[in-house]
């Protein structure tokens, strides 16, 4: 459905690092999460500055509206050091990530199987498509549907004034 498909789209940029489960985001892997924020940021985006080497330059400010978007208004980030990621470059100094060039081919993909509404909350039931799944190729013989390496549950907690959503935790089970 439209509603699974936007979910989907949602939570790609924290699929593709295949975090470790969290309760709460203040228990997640700091480095994922700003990995998310930019992968989020470049979803939402265009860049249009380049630095020197040609890398892509995004704002400190992008990053962080788009960590908002992911895990809520009253999550805040604070990056006061360099970072060399795979991913990115981010120099505390400008307060810029520049971009290295990196492709999600080889990265989990996800897939809602299923959406739970609890009041405010939101479960969502995910899969993770392997990069091998044959699902994922181009050729005509691919099958129908994906086969999920593993599964793994979002909580996703709504802003009842704006009506997003945005994930507050992840686990293996419900």
């Amino acid at each position: 459905s439209g509603e699974k498909s936007d979910y989907e789209k949602f939570i790609t940029s924290l699929v593709i690092h295949d975090p470790k489960p969290f309760d709460k985001i203040n228990q997640a892997d700091t480095n994922t999460l700003i990995s998310a924020s930019v992968w989020r940021a470049l979803m939402a985006e265009r860049i249009r500055e380049f630095d020197n080497e040609g890398l892509g330059i995004l704002k400190l400010e992008t990053v962080l509206n788009a960590y908002q978007e992911l895990f809520g208004k009253s999550s805040n980030l604070e990056i006061k050091e360099n970072i060399d990621n795979p991913i990115f470059l981010f120099n505390a100094d400008e307060k810029m990530f520049h971009i290295k060039p990196y492709s999600t081919q080889n990265c989990f993909i996800p897939i809602v199987e299923d959406v739970v509404e609890n009041n405010d909350l939101l479960v969502l039931k995910v899969g993770y498509i392997s990069p091998s799944d044959p699902w994922r190729s181009l050729n005509d013989s691919r099958p129908n549907a994906p086969n999920p390496t593993k599964r793994m549950y979002y909580k996703l907690k709504k802003n009842i004034i704006e009506g997003k959503a945005y994930i507050v935790s992840l686990s293996e089970n419900i």
